[in-house]
Parts: C-alpha cells; structure tokens; sequence
C-alpha cells in the first residue's frame, strides 16, 4: 500500500515538484538506481530480480567503474534509459488532488485518508509506517 501512496505524489513535499537536482545534469559523480525498462531495450541482460543503473558524470567516476570486479556491466545510452526513469530527469508532478490530500489530513486524521483516497481502509501496520516516514519528512512527530 505504501508503494501506492508514495507513487501517486498525494505526500510528496512540495520541494519535489522544482528539484534542481532531477535533471541529467547532476552536481554528482555518479547517478544510481533502478533500471526500469531494461528488459525493453536489453532482455538478455534482464534477469527479472532488478537491475541497477550508474549513470557516469566525470572522469573520477569513470575511473571508479572500471576498478569494479566481478561486476557485470552493460554501456547502454541515455535515450534508452530517459523514459522511464521518472524523477531522475524531471520533478515530480504535483497530483492534481495534493492540497485537498494535506487538507483532509489536517482536518481528520490518516484514517479518513485510505478509503477516500486510496479505496482502502486497513490501517494497522500500515499507519505506524506511514506515521514514520512523515516524521523522516519532517512532517509530523513521531512518538510509540
């Protein structure tokens, strides 16, 4: 569920949606993440367990590829990685719902949040998960 929520940017903060750093051009040496979309492009390479993507910016980080061992390493370009790489090109965009979303928060709690916004109404678990990446957010105080 929590995939669900996230994924939809209901939560994100509004930071996300102008991140200077989601553009191709990162002040970094190197990218790192998830590959999605590899079996579109290399479906040899796809082992169907996840594959990690290092998107190489400088010399320093060049340098430090090429020391890895043991490591199965596949050069592909950035065409074939762009599309599906959400947030590591572009900001997030707001959802059209976000303010109604923080409002209805405020106003009733996280209980009242599942049914109306995610056609659910388990709570359990689920809410002291949510509760806590709030408080890693910044959003919310986070106490047993």
């Amino acid at each position: 569920m929590w995939p669900r929520i996230f994924f939809s940017n209901l939560c994100l903060r509004t930071y996300c949606h102008s991140c200077p750093y989601s553009n191709v051009n990162k002040p970094a040496d190197i990218t790192m993440g998830d590959f999605w979309g590899i079996e579109d492009f290399h479906p040899d390479f796809d082992d169907h367990k996840g594959c990690s993507l290092a998107i190489i910016h400088n010399e320093k980080a060049e340098a430090l590829m090429k020391e890895l061992k043991d490591t199965e390493v596949l050069e592909v370009s950035l065409d074939e990685i762009i599309n599906k790489q959400g947030n590591a090109f572009a900001p997030s965009k707001p959802h059209v719902r976000r303010n109604e979303f923080w409002k209805d928060y405020a106003a009733n709690g996280f209980s009242y949040l599942l049914p109306k916004y995610f056609n659910c109404s388990t709570i359990g678990r689920f809410k002291a998960e949510v509760k806590y990446i709030l408080f890693k957010l910044h959003l919310r105080r986070y106490s047993y």
